[in-house]
Parts: structure tokens; C-alpha cells; sequence
């Protein structure tokens, strides 16, 4: 009877809805078209914008490489005219050598000519000798001659394409100035346009080498691009066009597809030398489809989409109106359930972020309890470590009260460690209990550690009130105890590489390596308190002939025993390591001479004091020759000082052994 009634009101709300479908239809699909159309008009103009910001930004990085280049080259010329002024003889042959090693790495720059001034008459210009001077080179070098700066001719159309000038002139320093003065302090001297004119630097820039040598770092994809000449005269101003599809640089204007107007957005102005270029990009007509956003078509989905609503509507079937209820129901546990798995995975994700920062297993312990509390709220446990000999479990850290297990038992008493598996026991389990319990819980679990195939420890977790561990909680402590186990053997694997890389294997001081890092650290710390650092070099004087005697076992005997005397004479500050060999080095932050030299004398009677033994054997008594030096009276560097300390060692060596002598 029920069924019969759900299907009563069903068939009375298709009726009265019936008539109302084809004019939801009609309205619908006009709705579709002018949402089209908008959409259409929103998606043209925000991809033309698009594309207006993309060209912008190329502009600034072409201009920008070709700001560079220029700067490069004309700091070139700069570089070479304060040599020429400076230099006192030789001036044609230092040129040409240092002008071939100009070339060589600029390549735009084709040919540096060194016209010196006294050649010519006064009253004419000194271009008139060079055969390509014409009215932009003359009056470029009359403005070089009045400003005593760089000066840049407009285009010069020779024979291999077009060029522009550099002209700068060479100034003739005071006699106060010698030719070992600093060039980059010549500012700080005096003007130099009224120095005497001794000469004048004239390079050839080509364009067209420019331009490729600016475009090879810039992606223009289809753009083409002109570069003008804003100082120049009209018909003078162009000077390069680009073409994206060949890749060629043209200088002919006539055959380039630049306008002669460069009233544009997309033009950016850059400084060459006391003129003024101008960069224009020309997109070319293949650049909007290729740069196109694909966002073509969302109009039209955009109208089916809408278009399909009614479609689907109708699509739903009436029958399933009654499940909604029980759907949202069953929505909401899985959203609750989802929701505390994405807290849980944010948890998971922090306490790996967390574990990774730290630096070593104690800084790792501190981490791990507070973690594991807001995952298991209202439960007790501990991180046990398996030692290395495998025959004894003790605790690292423990959470929570009342904790249910010993701190320190043997890995059997464990059922977790004996299975390799995850053991748990709850409140109506019949199974074993592990014998490391020493109160009852209403319900625990013991999961092994294990990282890159051995087991490190087990991660404890009890309750007193059934219930707490379900087994989303017993698939969680899971992954937390891999977390824990994988952060500890990193951290313990760092520690291990991190001792072999800084310490000698056999004396454990630190190596060489680390010595000179840390010397040079030592220096810059030194030199800004202004506080002294002495260094000790020490060697075993006959190393060899003891070997030879005694053997090379006996002589590791003997650089162990003397590694023990360095560690227990130096402060916790000082540094010990192995040089090389039979050879030591001591680094005494903020030591002076006297502290050295008296930490110095200490070792080496230390040393004469020595009784060593080998398979009960006697070794006899050993010297060491020291040598000492003081940062800064003895070097600057921590190389130099290395030097001067080995320096005094081989005096000590010289002198007789057996002895500190301190660097001269």
C-alpha cells in the first residue's frame, strides 16, 4: 500500500511539472547563448592582455641584454683608454696586446684603433688618417674632445654592413699619478677631461653582431624587433631589424619591416654611451595562434554546459528522492571519517617535517612524545632502542601515565620483537601477554621499528580504558613507528657520515680538510674582534726509523697515544687534527704568542713522558719538533699562516730537533 502511494505522488508531480519543461527548455538555451557570449568577450580580452604582458616582458629582457652588452663593450673601450693614458711608454705595442685580448672577448667589437694625438695638426681632426671618417665620426670626435667621455657615432653604412663609433679619449695622468695606480680609482684624482689629450681609443661596434650576441639569451619565439637610433637624425635613425623566422639581422632599411614611427607600448629605451636606442617588438602574424591560452572552446562548453542542465535534470530518475536522506547520512560519517584521516595526515606530515629538521636522535626524542599524544589522546607509551649488541631493550622516551612497561628488558621478553610483527592485545584477547609488562592495561600494542632492513627498537602504546586503540589507531601507530624508525637511522647514518668525513680513522682527530676550514673560519672571526689565533705544527722526530724498529702497528700505537696527549692538553675551543702522516696541527682561537708557545713546550714534554708498550714491549722515549705562529704578526690567511708554522717546524727540524721555535 505504501508503494503504491510514493508512486501516486510521483506521477501527480510529473504532471503539474510537465507542461513547464519546454519553456524551461527555450529560457535555458537562451540563457546558454548569452553566457556564451559573454564568456567569449571575457576569454578574448583577458588572452589579449595576456599577450600584451607577455610582449612587455620580453621587451624588458631584450632590452636588458642589450643594455649589457652594451655596457660590456663600452666598459671595454673605457678600460683600454684609462691603460693608454696611464701607460708611460710602449703604447702602440701594449695596445695592440691588450686590445687582441679585448676582441677575444667581446666579439662585437670588430677593430680598436689607437690614434695617438700628437700625429696630427691641431686644427683637424684625427679621424681625417682613418678611411671611413665621415661627417658623424667628425662631429662624435669633436664632442669626445669637448667632454673627455665616451662618445658613439650615429649608423655608418661600410662596405661589411652597418657600424657605430666608439670614440674615447685617453687622457695623460698627472705626474703625481704612476702607472701602477689603480684604474678603478682614477675618479678620485682629479677631472680627467683636463688632463693633456694624449690619444684617442676608436672602436667598431657592429650591429648586427650585437643584436645575435643579445638575442642568444632572450626567448622571442615569433617576435620580430627593431632597434633605432634615437639620437640620430630621421633618415638616420634605424639601425637593426630581427626576424624571429630566419634568425637573421638585417641593417638595410629597406628591406626590414620596421616603421618609421616608434610610437608604440612596446618600446624600451636604452642608454648607448650619450645616445639614446629604442627597442620595438613586431609580433608577427603566427604569434597570437601559437601563444593562444587553449581557453578557445571554453565558450562553447561553457554554453553545452549550460545548455545540458534541464538535460540532466530530466535524466534524474524521480524514484531515488526518497535516498537523499540516507544518502546525506552516510555523506556525513564519510566526511567525519574523512576529516579525522586528513587531521591524522596533516599530524603525520608536521611530525615528518619536524623529525627531519632535527639534528640528532636526543633533538628527535623531544619531538616525537608531544606528536604522539594528539594522535593517541588519553594512552601512555615509549620509544624503546634496540642496543647494538641485540641483547637488550632500553627506553629512549616515555609519555604518559600510568606507563605500563619496564624501562630496560631483554628483546624475548618482547612477543613484538620475537614475531617481527605488530602484537596486540586488547581487553577480550586470550593470547600472551609480553613478560616487559609490569601492570595489567586494559589494552596495548608493541609495533617493531625496522629502517633499511633491521629492526631498531619497538614503539610501545597502552590504555587503561578499552576501546581507545581501534584499529584505525593500530594502523596509525604503524605508520607513525615507520616515520620514527626511518627519521632515526637517517639521523644516526648522518652522524656516522659526518664523524668520517671530519675525523682521521685512526687517531680520531679531526683531517686535514676539516683543519682548513675551520682555520679560515677561524681567521675571518679573528680578524673582525681583532683578537690573535696561535697555530702549533708538531711532528714525531725518526718516525720512520721507529717504524722501521718497531713496526707500523707500533707505530699507530704511537700516533693513538699521542693523538690522547693533543686532546688532553688542548681547551674544549681548540682544534686538533692530523696533517699528514706523523705530522699534527693546533688551532688556539684567541691564544697570544705566549699561551702558544708555552702550550707548545707542554706537548712536547707531554711527549717525553710517554710510556709506550706494544705486545709488551717497551717502545721507548720519542721527541716532537714544534713550530708556532700567530695570526695576524705571522700571515693574514690561514694558508700563510699554515706556512709559517711549518716554516718554525722545519727550524725545529734544522736546529737539532727536540725543540719550539717560533716563527720569525
Amino acid at each position: 500500500m505504501t508503494g503504491k502511494r510514493e508512486w501516486l505522488r510521483k506521477a501527480i508531480g510529473v504532471a503539474f511539472v510537465y507542461p513547464l519543461i519546454p519553456t524551461g527548455i527555450g529560457l535555458t538555451l537562451c540563457a546558454g547563448i548569452v553566457f556564451s557570449i559573454a564568456t567569449g568577450v571575457i576569454v578574448g580580452n583577458w588572452d589579449e592582455e595576456r599577450r600584451q604582458i607577455e610582449i612587455k616582458h620580453r621587451t624588458e629582457q631584450l632590452a636588458d641584454a642589450l643594455q649589457e652588452r652594451l655596457n660590456r663593450d663600452f666598459e671595454a673601450l673605457q678600460t683600454i683608454s684609462q691603460f693608454q693614458g696611464l701607460s708611460q711608454q710602449g703604447n702602440e705595442q701594449s695596445f695592440g696586446e691588450l686590445a687582441a685580448y679585448i676582441r677575444a672577448r667581446h666579439r662585437s667589437i670588430e677593430t680598436l684603433i689607437w690614434v695617438a694625438g700628437d700625429r696630427l695638426p691641431k686644427q683637424q681632426t684625427v679621424l681625417e688618417i682613418v678611411a671611413f671618417a665621415d661627417d658623424p665620426t667628425k662631429v662624435a670626435l669633436a664632442r669626445a674632445r669637448e667632454t673627455g667621455e665616451l662618445t658613439v657615432t650615429e649608423r655608418i653604412q661600410l662596405p661589411r654592413g652597418v657600424r657605430v663609433l666608439g670614440l674615447m679619449p685617453a687622457h695623460a695622468a698627472p705626474s703625481s699619478v704612476s702607472f701602477s695606480t689603480n684604474l678603478q680609482n682614477l675618479t678620485a684624482i682629479g677631472d680627467l677631461a683636463k688632463w693633456e689629450l694624449r690619444g684617442f681609443v676608436l672602436g667598431i661596434l657592429s650591429v648586427a653582431d650585437l643584436v645575435k650576441a643579445s638575442v642568444s639569451g632572450v626567448e622571442l619565439g615569433e617576435i620580430d624587433f627593431c632597434l633605432y637610433d634615437e639620437s640620430a637624425s630621421m633618415g638616420n635613425r634605424f639601425l637593426a631589424f630581427y626576424e624571429s623566422k630566419t634568425r637573421q639581422v638585417k641593417t638595410d632599411s629597406v628591406n626590414s619591416s620596421c616603421p618609421s614611427e616608434t610610437l608604440d607600448t612596446n618600446v624600451r629605451y636604452l642608454n648607448a654611451g650619450d645616445r639614446q636606442w629604442s627597442v620595438l617588438l613586431l609580433p608577427s602574424p603566427e604569434y597570437p595562434q601559437k601563444q593562444s591560452s587553449g581557453l578557445a572552446w571554453l565558450p562553447l562548453l561553457s554554453g553545452l554546459l549550460w545548455t545540458s542542465i534541464p538535460v540532466t535534470t530530466l535524466a534524474v530518475s524521480l524514484n531515488r528522492t526518497y535516498q537523499r536522506e540516507k544518502l546525506v547520512q552516510k555523506l556525513s560519517l564519510a566526511n567525519s571519517n574523512l576529516s579525522e584521516a586528513n587531521a591524522e595526515i596533516i599530524g603525520l606530515n608536521y611530525m615528518s617535517d619536524l623529525l627531519q629538521a632535527c639534528l640528532t636522535v636526543e633533538e628527535a626524542c623531544t619531538v616525537v612524545p608531544p606528536m604522539i599524544q594528539s594522535f593517541f589522546p588519553q594512552t601512555s607509551g615509549g620509544i624503546f632502542a634496540l642496543s647494538d649488541s641485540k641483547n637488550l631493550v632500553e627506553s629512549v622516551v616515555t609519555w604518559g601515565e600510568p606507563f605500563s612497561s619496564e624501562l630496560v628488558f631483554d628483546p624475548d621478553r618482547c612477543l613484538a620483537l620475537r614475531c617481527g610483527q605488530p602484537y596486540f592485545v586488547g581487553n577480550s584477547s586470550t593470547g600472551l601477554r609480553c613478560g616487559h609488562l609490569r601492570s595489567e592495561t586494559a589494552e596495548y600494542i608493541d609495533i617493531p621499528m625496522a629502517a633499511q632492513g633491521e629492526i631498531l627498537g619497538v614503539l610501545h602504546l597502552s590504555s587503561s580504558v578499552p576501546g581507545r586503540l581501534t584499529e584505525g589507531k593500530q594502523r596509525l601507530a604503524n605508520i607513525v613507528a615507520r616515520q620514527i624508525a626511518v627519521a632515526f637511522a637517517n639521523l644516526k647514518l648522518r652522524e656516522s657520515l659526518k664523524n668520517q668525513s671530519i675525523r682521521d680513522p685512526l687517531t680520531g682527530l679531526f683531517n686535514r680538510r676539516y683543519m682548513e676550514e675551520s682555520l679560515e673560519r677561524e681567521v675571518r672571526r679573528a680578524e673582525r674582534n681583532r683578537q690573535p689565533i696561535g697555530i702549533i705544527m708538531l711532528d714525531v722526530d725518526h718516525f720512520k726509523r721507529f717504524n722501521d724498529s718497531f713496526g707500523h702497528q707500533a707505530g699507530d700505537v704511537l700516533l693513538r697515544e699521542l693523538a690522547e696527549l693533543l686532546q688532553a692538553c688542548i681547551r674544549v675551543s681548540d682544534i686538533a687534527c692530523r696533517y699528514g702522516g706523523e705530522e699534527f696541527t693546533l688551532i688556539l682561537p684567541e691564544a697570544p704568542l705566549s699561551v702558544t708557545r708555552e702550550r707548545a713546550e707542554k706537548l712536547r714534554k707531554g711527549a717525553k713522558a710517554l710510556k709506550l708498550e706494544h705486545r709488551q714491549q717497551f717502545l721507548g722515549q720519542i721527541s716532537l719538533s714544534l713550530g708556532v705562529a700567530i695570526f695576524p704578526q705571522n700571515g693574514v690567511t690561514g694558508s700563510s699562516l699554515l706556512q709559517a708554522a711549518d716554516a718554525a717546524l722545519y727550524q725545529a727540524k734544522k736546529q737539532g730537533r727536540d725543540r719550539t721555535v717560533v716563527a720569525s
